[in-house]
């Protein structure tokens, strides 16, 4: 895979999307969740992720992991689409 994960955002119906144990780095891009408004299940894992993660996710998304990765700081907020 080539590209940051915001490359994935034609994918906006989504309702599942797991990264998780794939040594994916770079940061993501702030409010990337809003990229798939119809997430349920997120996770991004056991990767090597790093910066801020500003998350901001729809009310719908009901899990969200972004366990050992190398964030230096982290958001996390729910919004309404």
């Amino acid at each position: 895979v080539t590209g940051g994960i915001e490359t994935l955002s034609f994918l906006s119906r989504m309702t599942k999307l797991d990264l998780s144990g794939n040594r994916l780095s770079g940061a993501i891009p702030l409010r990337f969740a809003s990229f798939f408004p119809n997430l349920v299940h997120i996770d991004l894992s056991n990767n090597e992720f790093g910066g801020c993660a500003d998350m901001t996710f729809s009310s719908g998304t009901l899990y969200a992991n972004y366990s050992n990765n190398r964030f230096t700081c982290a958001s996390f907020k729910k919004y309404n689409p």
